[in-house]
C-alpha cells in the first residue's frame, strides 16, 4: 500500500485500526476487480464514441465486455474469495488470494499481475475481432447518417408543408 492510500485509509477508518502494508484477501480481490472494471470502462467508452459493435457492463460483481461475437467476463465470488475470468475459446481462469504471500495467485499458485492479465485479455478479443470478426473494409462512422438522394425534380414536387391528416378528430366537448 502506498503512502497516499495508507493516509486515506487511516482517515476513513479512524480508530478502527491503522491499516497495515499487507492487504487482506477481500481488499485485494476488490482492487483486482476494480482494475478490470477500469480497463473495460475505457474500452466501452472508446467503442461508444466510435460506434463500434460492442457492449458491456462495469457495475456489480460481473464485469463484462462484448466485442463483435467475443465475450470477456470477470466475476468476483465473495463467498469463495475468488475472481473468475472467462475468455473466448479458453478455459476459465480462477484467481485467489494467497494469505501467506499476501498476493493474488492463479490456479497453480503463481503470482499474478491482474492489471496485466486484464489488458492482455482485452487485447486478445480485440485481436480476434481484427482478424476475423469484422470485414477488413469495415469502418464505422462516429454518428450514423441516413443518406437520402433527391433529384431536383423530386425536390420541386415535394410539398414543403406536411400532408394533411387522413382522418379527422371526433368532435370533443368544446366543439359542440
Amino acid at each position: 500500500m502506498d503512502e497516499w492510500r495508507k493516509r486515506l485509509a487511516t482517515k476513513l477508518l479512524g480508530d478502527r485500526g491503522t491499516p497495515t502494508l499487507e492487504l487482506d484477501a477481500r481488499t485485494t480481490l476488490e482492487i483486482a476487480l476494480g482494475r478490470a472494471r477500469s480497463e473495460v470502462t475505457y474500452v466501452l467508452e472508446l467503442g461508444r464514441s466510435h460506434a463500434l459493435p460492442m457492449g458491456g457492463s462495469v457495475t456489480g460483481d460481473d464485469v463484462w465486455l462484448r466485442l463483435g461475437e467475443a465475450l470477456l467476463r470477470f466475476r468476483i465470488d465473495r463467498q469463495a474469495m475468488a475472481i473468475t475470468a472467462s475468455l473466448p475459446g479458453r478455459k476459465e481462469h480462477r484467481f485467489t488470494f494467497d494469505a501467506e504471500r499476501h498476493i493474488l495467485v492463479d490456479e497453480q499458485q503463481n503470482p499474478v499481475n491482474f492489471e496485466v492479465f486484464v489488458r492482455q485479455s482485452v487485447e486478445s478479443i480485440v485481436h480476434g475481432w481484427e482478424q476475423g470478426m469484422r470485414p477488413q473494409s469495415e469502418t464505422l462512422p462516429d454518428v450514423p447518417e441516413k443518406q437520402v438522394e433527391h433529384t431536383d425534380a423530386q425536390a420541386a414536387e415535394e410539398p414543403s408543408d406536411p400532408p394533411p391528416a387522413r382522418y379527422e378528430a371526433a368532435p370533443g366537448p368544446a366543439d359542440k
